[in-house]
């Protein structure tokens, strides 16, 4: 039985039931990300013990169990009267997943949905970023609203490791990435917090707050001798706004920070949405200093000739193609077009997803500029990144 509390105090827990320790560690690294205190359990008996004991909020259990199957584990979870949200985890038939969701249901437990393995990241955030497993109410755009100016949202950091010297990479630039530390609902993710600052017409704020943190900690980094990029998310949204470009030039100047410092990051699919609009905002923004990353590139459609005429200076090849290295030559062969792409177009390649050593070896071996994973490090708050930064913290990976 493991169990890996938090730094911060949240009303987030996490029960992980899975015989594989692998899973249930990478499992525990995305929640605790996400602001969970996560306790793994490998049989049934140590579930049975530690379902009273840790009164999950979140449960994810294997359907395949040695011991037990799933169908049991929810008969037990229900006659606990368990009020948590529950996923399962499953490499069976679909059909099967959706039966065995139905039971649930019939049980009278708050299903979440499945997991199909192997595990995307991104399916996973989705379904721990559910509300919590109490039945009340979960935060609001109002709540949000006042939030802000409260000082509730905090920017977390995810390195970016790039090549230093033969097999060295180092991190010299971060991801900043929207936490809402919430007085009641713990820390929460930007899957629960954007779709509520869409609705509340909160992005251009929530974006002037992450910038505004990204240019405090450029001027704290250097003042402790670490000269640091950041990287800020640019919602879609904003891309209709033509005057964001001089807001995001103003926060840069009272900062006595230079734009060139700041990597606003794009989506393909927002970019492509309305090119000509996307291509005058954008311009403005590289005219004022700013750099910027087509983010997720390879999941839109977006035509190569619209993409070569917008002033971006870094391409991010999106995770799904990363994860898939292993087991895809048709991902395979995707990295190494993109990768292709970005230097004969002059662009700088960052790979997002990275969380394996043979990755970053194939990464390495077709020349990819720049990494970012839970490989080096997953999104970490000011004070953990310092460490990362000051502690010169390489990986090697085969040339």
């Amino acid at each position: 039985m493991e169990t890996r509390p938090v730094t911060q105090t949240t009303p987030n827990r996490l029960l992980i039931v899975d015989d594989d320790p692998g899973i249930g560690r990478f499992i525990a690294a995305v929640a605790e990300d996400l602001g969970f205190t996560v306790s793994i359990v490998g049989n049934v008996a140590e579930f049975k013990d530690r379902v009273a004991e840790f009164e999950p909020t979140h449960v994810v259990t294997d359907l395949q169990m040695p011991g037990a199957d799933g169908i049991e584990l929810l008969r037990y979870l229900a006659t606990e009267n368990c009020e948590a949200l529950v996923t399962v985890i499953s490499g069976l038939d679909s059909r099967v997943v959706k039966t065995a969701l139905q039971v649930g249901e019939n049980l009278g437990l708050r299903m979440n949905g499945a997991l199909t393995k192997p595990i995307e990241i991104r399916q996973l955030e989705n379904l721990l970023s559910s509300p919590s497993g109490s039945p009340k109410a979960g935060p609001t755009a109002g709540e949000l609203a006042e939030g802000i100016p409260r000082g509730e949202l905090v920017a977390y950091f995810q390195p970016k490791f790039s090549r230093a010297d033969g097999l060295r990479w180092t991190a010299n630039e971060v991801e900043a990435l929207v936490r809402w530390q919430h007085p009641e609902h713990g820390l929460l993710s930007p899957n629960i917090l954007l779709p509520l600052a869409v609705e509340g017409g909160l992005l251009d704020l929530l974006t002037s707050t992450m910038l505004e943190q990204a240019v405090q900690r450029i001027r704290a980094w250097e003042a402790d001798g670490h000269i640091v990029s950041v990287a800020v998310n640019l919602p879609p949204e904003l891309l209709a706004d033509l005057a964001i470009p001089d807001r995001l030039a103003a926060i840069c100047e009272k900062a006595g920070v230079a734009p060139d410092r700041i990597i606003l990051e794009v989506t393909e699919t927002a970019a492509m949405a309305n090119p000509k609009h996307a291509m005058e905002i954008l311009t403005r923004a590289r005219v004022k200093g700013f750099r910027l990353a087509v983010d997720d590139f390879g999941t839109g459609f977006s035509s190569l000739q619209e993409l070569y005429r917008m002033p971006f200076t870094e391409l991010k090849i999106d995770r799904a193609f990363i994860s898939d290295i292993a087991v895809s030559e048709e991902a395979r062969a995707i990295v190494e077009v993109s990768l292709l792409l970005a230097r004969r177009l002059g662009l700088k390649s960052c790979a997002e997803g990275v969380e394996t050593e043979a990755q970053l070896n194939f990464l390495s071996q077709h020349g990819c500029d720049t990494v970012q994973g839970f490989y080096f490090s997953r999104p970490v708050d000011q004070h953990v990144i310092i460490t990362i930064l000051s502690s010169d913290k390489t990986r090697s990976g085969d040339a």
